[in-house]
């Protein structure tokens, strides 16, 4: 079995036997965002009488939580229900509520629209008016991967900027015998490949999933179109890619 068809079992094999405490660890995160979504509502429906601890990174499925805690190198940085913590004008939870939405997902997983409002908190973006934001997402496209699938090699010609929308992947650099090294793991509402909007330029490093993701993607050519309506952003946009 697959690695979401495990979780699957595992979540159904702790649910029918009805427990007092429900215990979760990651339930959805090897989930495409369909299931993810169906799991969530018949967990949030089944849980309802019985105390359930859940650890997740996906806050989606901690919004109707009775308390959340936010913990920061191993100890409680925040606590407080959803709307309290969004409260907090610097807070953690409020920086990655912000961070991981914002994209509205079709029912079967493979359509996602990104809002203006979200592209605005990407620095690359951050300057632009609303109506011209919002004429930019319409080109965004939505592209999945399964796990363990390397979506951009080091090297390869640099020409699509990468949002993640649900989902884990590992950077890998090469050192002078090609041996690959992992400098970084970026989740759900991180980005990369801002700066192939703007030159083309190679690829500084490899991309590879460690989970099932789901992208938004927008390609040069259609940036630079949109970009000729807006000639005086494009200075202000080369500073903040550097």
């Amino acid at each position: 079995m697959s690695g979401g068809q495990r979780q699957r079992v595992a979540i159904a094999r702790a649910i029918i036997r009805d427990p007092a405490i429900l215990i979760l660890d990651e339930a959805t995160s090897a989930l495409d965002p369909a299931t993810e979504s169906a799991i969530n509502a018949t967990l949030q429906r089944l849980t309802a009488d019985r105390t359930v601890i859940s650890v997740t990174h996906r806050l989606a499925s901690a919004e109707h939580a009775d308390c959340i805690y936010v913990l920061h190198q191993g100890e409680i940085a925040e606590q407080g229900s959803h709307q309290q913590l969004l409260q907090l004008p610097a807070g953690r939870y409020k920086q990655s509520w912000q961070k991981q939405t914002g994209f509205d997902i079709s029912e079967d997983g493979y359509h996602v629209e990104v809002s203006a409002e979200r592209l605005k908190l990407f620095p690359i973006f951050s300057e632009m008016e609303d109506s011209f934001l919002r004429e930019i997402s319409s080109f965004f496209a939505t592209e999945s991967y399964a796990k363990d699938r390397t979506i951009i090699h080091e090297g390869d010609p640099g020409d699509k900027f990468y949002v993640i929308v649900r989902g884990k992947v590992e950077v890998l650099k090469s050192d002078e015998q090609g041996n690959e090294a992992r400098v970084a793991v970026l989740s759900d509402g991180d980005f990369f490949g801002e700066v192939a909007l703007l030159r083309n330029v190679p690829r500084t490093a490899s991309i590879r999933t460690l989970t099932p993701v789901v992208f938004v993607t927008l390609q040069r050519e259609f940036f630079q179109d949109l970009l000729k309506k807006a000639p005086h952003l494009a200075a202000v946009m080369e500073d903040r890619s550097k």
